[in-house]
């Protein structure tokens, strides 16, 4: 392993950073002889026991080193895989319903199909049937999803976030957690988090529920609880 200084740079990676980790991807990619679309499917930067991929994370991340290997490889798959994010039109759902009744549980065909990525639909899909009948889908999901949050819940949730960025304050606000996230450029993990919630929230329930109470996204009917 290469000797790196101790990054320095936080937040949004700017456009310069962007354009040398594109230059980066290719240039270690065509060392290895690997396809740059290859990384997308590797998965956890921790899991690529593969040999053929052992260390090209590293090797990418040395272009850039004020970044964090990790925020590099987070940021890299980003660019690798542009799928779409944001909120889902009814159409979207009506096709996510469909695709699941002709593929079933294989997420990685239905983000194809979607341009969403697989745990996006996944989680889409285990909100729906959540609010449809509080069912369960099979062996995919093992609990039931509840969309309504009360204060308990809530603060759960904020004990859950502050815990993983590591701050001691104990009354800390969901906005004060949400400048810190911003201002370093932290990726919170929900799927971890929606898991710690006692498996019974979705990793996007989790993640609008963090951004309404942190003031970033609209109260509606569905996300104001009891």
């Amino acid at each position: 392993m290469s000797d790196r200084p101790k990054p320095t740079a936080k937040g949004p990676f700017r456009a310069e950073e962007n354009d040398i980790l594109f230059r980066a991807i290719n240039n270690v990619c065509a060392a290895k002889d690997i396809d740059p679309g290859e990384l997308a499917s590797i998965g956890d930067l921790r899991k690529d026991e593969n040999k053929k991929y052992r260390g090209v994370w590293r090797e990418i991340a040395d272009y850039l080193p004020d970044r964090t290997q990790a925020s590099v490889y987070r940021r890299g798959i980003r660019l690798l895989n542009p799928y779409k994010t944001g909120a889902w039109s009814q159409d979207e759902v009506d096709a996510l319903q469909g695709l699941f009744l002709t593929y079933g549980p294989k997420w990685s065909k239905i983000q194809a199909e979607l341009n969403r990525s697989a745990e996006s639909c996944a989680d889409k899909w285990r909100e729906v049937r959540g609010r449809v009948d509080g069912s369960d889908v099979g062996s995919v999901f093992s609990s039931k999803v509840r969309l309504t949050w009360n204060e308990e819940d809530t603060e759960a949730l904020r004990v859950i976030i502050r815990d993983e960025l590591g701050i001691t304050e104990e009354n800390v606000s969901f906005a004060q957690m949400h400048a810190k996230v911003e201002a370093e450029g932290i990726k919170l993990p929900f799927t971890a988090i929606s898991k710690k919630m006692d498996g019974d929230r979705t990793r996007l329930n989790c993640y609008e529920r963090y951004l309404l109470m942190a003031g970033r996204k609209k109260r509606s009917k569905e996300s104001a609880g009891h």
